[in-house]
């Protein structure tokens, strides 16, 4: 069939090819891909043909009608199709490779075109079209749905749409990967209506929505049952439904739909045929201007925000199907809202925000059969909010915060609920008891929950006597029992059920929990069942002779979890004598757990995988079974509790040896683990002890007389010492072999009573002249390294020996400023830090300096009111003309107060470096101590150099006073003279009048926007110089685009030349994102290097512009007073 069809479409090219001369558009589409697909076995679709066609053009291009219908329409196949359906059905799409412009040519069906009886079904994906070009299709068919997909439907002022009389359904979605606006929709140019029309979709996109003219659509759309509109606005009033007379339906319609919305019929078009339904998915709309009335089979309102819907809107509507509001932010539902919706059947209230159902939210809904309140926050739930719901089938509760349900709730439905979903709720404790006795129950789900084994114990006890009749339900009385034979299932995977407790088990609560397993498949996957104690429970279910149904099948997922020589296990198979309990037992070591053997008077301590070294030193007056593998224990000694010991397990440990004294202690001993030691030799008194199991594999025995003995042990005894084969010990040369294959004459201990000189003389000399030797290399060192030696003693002992300690001077507002160039920030930051968590008073040159002054004048600032300068000088910022001024100014201040003020952080190369380096830098370097910024303690190092800490409360009082005194804020009314216009790029309006201008008006500064100081009309350039004269201030936000904006650019080139000629910092300029340097101009690109700028994203980006701004008034009212202090006030003229 493909090869036919393959050579079929070369020779329709050709043909079309040729026949492409007389027609007014110049190229003939060049189709590709093209596929042809009969009806298969698919009930839910009704196509009896589907037709894709591909087209590859990048150009304005035009496909021949008549060799389209002859090739692909007119076949064999459609015509006996014919003969048998009294119409066709068939859906034809051009797909386009690009966005481009397809027209179709018109054609006459002359006598060798015989005509048949079509409806089509028209598709165009990414291919434009000219809207009355679609009227030649009715030439083949009655058109009944048109889908455009991503593709631009061209019209003029008024188009003859002839197609609009039989067309039933409308699927319109944009492209998104094209920016056009999506205003404009091809039916609203068409002169006539669609009284046919039954369902119109349009699909926007995520940020370019289509916007919705309702009068048109009500205009062109008479009859419409259904509208969806996803990632649309709606303005204007829509009234729903507005249909005049009911319409009816091709046979064909309703199937067809369903199959091309397959995609959304789980939640959106699966119930809404044949009816009216209205759908907004992702859409803007007033809901003030939206009026629904009368009856409506389903209204969804999913993924729009919302956070409260009210009653009012569903107060004249009857929902007769589906409510959707899925997806949004509701934190509660108007218990009015619902009021008069008794007709309602399926509810969709998932992934919200739903704290709390109320007992009334859903009150009168008598016909509801599906609620899904999923994937919320619900924690609370009022007494039965589904009471008197007697049809509802299906719940959905999962993924919410429930800990507990009422008593009654679901008791109304035990007459038709079949799934019940609660799982993910991990504060559930109690399995719901009603659903049980439904009739229908399919499923309950209670995955991972918090059920426990007590959990199926309460159950059990609510659960009534059986042989209660039902109708004990209808009239109020208990619960009856189960019904039998349900075949439903409780899935309790992933819970927290060790094992079912046998305690208080009664037997009337066993045979319901017989009778439970028997009428339920209960999941239990992924559950801790713990196998060492009470497995009692299951056991006597499985051992019920009497029982026809095999209950070992029923319990083959309760395998055991717990402890891990169990695992695998099924519960019942756990002997008596195997079980052990966990019990509070005296003198039970710290962090061990104890055990009592069942039926015995035999204690388990276990203190495997817990770190001991040495054994406790008391243990419970019992008989002992010691579990002590892998708990770093090095020797092991006599100890009065040995003799009560009958299991020892000191595997994985590393013991080097065993004295035979505690090998004499272990007379009951019965089992006996020491592989994966340090074990040299064991004792001969091991053969004398009455044991069953002895395991000595994974120790490093030495082939000597000491372990001679062995050999002959373990081989006539293999069954006492199971690893007998991997025991293995180091022969005389030093290899290891197996231990019996070790030939009895290499059993030897040496002895050698020569007299050595090595050991006698040559090693005491050795030892005296190392330490000789040790002690003159320390002395050494000590000296060398006296002051990391003082500052392991300041880190560890908070010593300052030798070095007298400064206090902190009050006189300075900072205890150190920290100047380093842009290389070193990250290694700087780490130091401030550092010192800040110790309690000093640290600035920065970065965060502390205010915009608009240099960097020059406001290190000069930080150096002159800080007690210590700490300055990064590395090789790449010896150049950098901002650290040669600081460390030419931190200088100068070391020569006229303390060179211990300043603290210097070099590398390495710049001490080795003699050229191009300051020469008062080069005897600093000498005569003084720098830091090497690649030591160890390099923070700790710092801080010992810094002032001692002292009357901390009343320093910090001081220092918080004096930078006060270095702002002040502004007169509180508008003073023309001190105002502060703003210029800023369009995106950032509402943040500026949102949070910048109403932040400095808190601060009694009064921030004007620049573009309202102008006056409508005017030129700029002549109201610009009076603004900048009666402002204090400029404030100037700009970005990469802003370089492309004349006007703005102008603006910030005046405030430039204004701010060159003050005396203060009247430019606060402000960046916003990335901006090449390369890309500004030479002014601008000079000012950003020299002078204090600031991001919009500095996170204290508010609080710098009030302090660059107060700053600056403080210093217009109180020149005088800091005058000395200050290094950014104007000199006196």
């Amino acid at each position: 069939m493909e090869v036919k069809l393959n050579i079929f479409l070369m020779a329709m090219a050709v043909i079309l090819c040729y026949s492409a001369g007389g027609n007014r558009y110049p190229y003939l589409c060049n189709l590709f891909d093209m596929e042809d697909y009969y009806k298969q076995s698919n009930v839910s679709n009704p196509l009896d043909r589907q037709i894709l066609i591909g087209i590859m053009d990048v150009t304005e291009c035009w496909i021949n009608m008549a060799e389209l219908y002859t090739g692909f329409i007119l076949t064999p196949k459609v015509k006996k199709l014919q003969t048998i359906k009294e119409r066709v059905m068939i859906s034809l799409t051009f797909s386009c490779h690009s966005s481009i412009t397809v027209h179709f040519n018109n054609f006459s069906i002359t006598d060798n075109y015989k005509k048949v009886d079509l409806d089509l079904e028209l598709g165009f994906s990414k291919c434009s079209i000219i809207i009355n070009e679609v009227n030649i299709f009715l030439k083949i068919g009655t058109i009944l749905m048109l889908r455009n997909i991503k593709n631009v439907i061209k019209t003029e002022s008024e188009t003859n749409c002839l197609f609009a009389v039989n067309l039933q359904a409308i699927h319109l979605e944009a492209n998104c990967d094209q920016n056009y606006e999506l205003n404009c929709l091809f039916w609203e140019s068409c002169m006539q209506i669609f009284p046919n029309m039954a369902v119109l979709t349009i699909i926007g996109c995520e940020y370019n929505y289509y916007q919705i003219n309702t009068s048109s659509l009500r205009e062109k759309f008479p009859n419409l049952d259904s509208l969806v509109l996803n990632f649309a606005r709606v303005d204007h009033p829509l009234i729903f439904p507005w249909m005049k007379s009911q319409i009816i339906h091709n046979e064909n319609i309703d199937n067809i739909l369903k199959a091309y919305f397959d995609l959304y019929k789980d939640i959106y078009f699966y119930s809404m045929f044949p009816k009216n339904s209205i759908l907004f998915i992702h859409c803007q709309v007033k809901f003030k201007s939206l009026v629904l009335k009368g009856e409506v089979d389903m209204l969804a309102l999913t993924e729009m925000g919302l956070s409260y819907l009210e009653p009012s809107l569903l107060l004249n509507v009857t929902l007769t199907q589906t409510l959707n509001l899925a997806k949004n932010k509701l934190e509660t539902i108007h218990e009015d809202l619902l009021k008069n919706q008794d007709k309602l059947l399926r509810i969709y209230l998932q992934d919200n925000k739903l704290t709390k159902i109320s007992n009334k939210m859903f009150a009168g809904l008598k016909k509801l059969r599906y609620i899904n309140l999923g994937n919320n926050n619900i924690r609370v739930i009022e007494d039965d909010p589904f009471k008197s719901l007697y049809h509802l089938k299906d719940i959905l509760l999962q993924n919410n915060s429930i800990a507990q349900f009422p008593r009654d709730m679901f008791r109304d439905q035990t007459g038709s609920l079949e799934f019940l979903e609660i799982n993910s709720n991990p504060r559930i404790t109690d399995i719901p008891l009603w659903p049980i006795y439904s009739t229908y129950l399919y499923d309950m789900d209670i995955r991972d929950a918090n059920i426990t084994g007590d959990s199926i114990v309460r159950l059990l006890n609510h659960l009534n006597k059986l042989d209660v009749n039902e109708k004990l339900v209808d009239g109020g009385m208990d619960p009856p029992f189960l019904p039998l034979g349900n075949t439903g299932s409780i899935d309790l995977s992933f819970n927290k059920i060790k094992t079912i407790p046998s305690d208080n088990m009664t037997g009337s609560m066993m045979l319901k929990l017989k009778y439970l397993f028997i009428n339920y498949n209960i999941g239990v996957d992924g559950n801790p069942f713990t196998c060492n104690c009470d497995t009692s429970v299951i056991q006597e279910v499985v051992s019920d002779k009497n029982e026809v149904v095999s209950m070992e099948d029923e319990l083959a997922s309760w395998l055991c979890v717990n402890p891990p020589e169990f695992r695998g296990r099924p519960m019942w198979t756990i002997a008596e004598t195997e079980k052990y309990c966990p019990i509070n037992a005296k003198h039970c070591p710290n962090l061990c757990s104890c055990f009592k053997r069942s039926g015995q008077e035999t204690i388990i301590v276990d203190c495997h995988d817990v770190v001991l070294k040495h054994m406790p030193k008391q243990l419970p007056n019992f008989q002992l079974e010691l579990w002590f593998q892998n708990s770093s224990i090095s020797e092991i000694g006599p100890l009065p509790y040995l003799e009560n010991v009958t299991v020892l397990n000191l595997a994985e440990n590393k013991l080097g040896n065993i004295e035979p004294m505690v090998i004499n202690q272990l007379r009951f001993l019965k089992v006996l683990h020491l592989h994966s030691n340090h074990l040299t030799s064991i004792p001969f008194q091991v053969t004398s002890l009455k044991l069953s199991k002895l395991t000595l594999s994974d120790n490093p025995f030495i082939c000597d007389c000491t372990t001679g003995w062995m050999k002959q042990w373990l081989l006539d005894d293999e069954k006492l010492v199971p690893d007998w084969t991997y025991i293995k010990c180091l022969n005389n040369y030093d290899n290891l072999q197996q231990l019996i294959a070790v030939p009895d004459s290499e059993f030897v201990c040496k002895e050698d009573n020569s007299f050595s000189v090595t050991e006698h003389v040559f090693l005491p000399a050795m030892v005296i002249g190392s330490i000789l030797f040790v002690l003159v290399v320390l002395t050494l060192i000590i000296y060398f390294q006296r002051f990391n030696l003082k500052v392991l003693l300041f880190i560890h002992f908070n010593l300052h020996p030798f070095d007298k300690q400064s206090d902190r001077k009050k006189d300075y507002v900072y205890d150190a400023v920290t100047v380093c160039s842009h290389g070193d920030i990250e290694q700087t930051v780490k130091i401030v830090n550092h010192l800040i968590e110790k309690g000093y008073k640290i600035a920065d040159m970065y965060r502390n300096s205010y915009i608009g002054y240099t960097y020059i004048e406001n290190v000069e600032k930080l150096i002159n009111c800080s007690n210590k300068v700490i300055l990064v000088l590395t090789q790449s910022a010896i150049n950098d003309k901002i650290i040669q001024a600081a460390w030419n100014i931190a200088y100068d201040k070391a020569m006229t107060t303390s060179m211990t003020s300043l603290i210097l952080v070099t590398d390495r190369v710049i001490k080795k470096q003699q050229k191009d380096v300051d020469i008062n830098l080069l005897q600093f370097l000498k005569s003084n101590s720098s830091l090497d910024r690649e030591s160890k303690f390099l923070k700790e190092k710092i801080e010992y150099l810094m002032p001692k800490i002292k009357f901390a409360e009343n320093r910090d009082i001081e220092m918080e006073q004096r930078g006060n005194d270095l702002r002040v804020e502004s007169n509180a009314h508008e003073d023309t003279g001190n105002r502060i216009p703003i210029s800023y790029p369009d995106e950032y309006h509402f943040y500026v009048k949102n949070e910048i201008i109403p932040f400095l008006a808190a601060n009694n500064i009064c921030a004007k926007i620049l573009d309202m100081e102008f006056t409508p009309g005017a030129d700029i350039r002549d109201e610009l110089p009076m603004i900048f004269d009666t402002s204090r201030h400029m404030m100037f936000i700009f970005s990469e685009e802003s370089l492309a904006d004349e006007v703005r650019i102008y603006i910030l080139s005046q405030a430039l030349t204004k701010t060159q000629l003050e005396d203060h910092n009247f430019l606060l300029l402000c960046t916003s994102g990335k901006i090449c340097l390369e890309h500004m101009t030479n002014d601008l690109s000079k000012y950003v290097e020299n002078y204090v700028t600031i991001s919009v994203n500095d996170p204290k980006f508010k609080e710098r512009i009030l302090e660059s701004i107060t700053h600056n008034s403080e210093v217009k009212r109180n020149e005088q007073n800091y005058l000395e202090n200050d290094p950014l006030l104007p000199y006196h003229r």
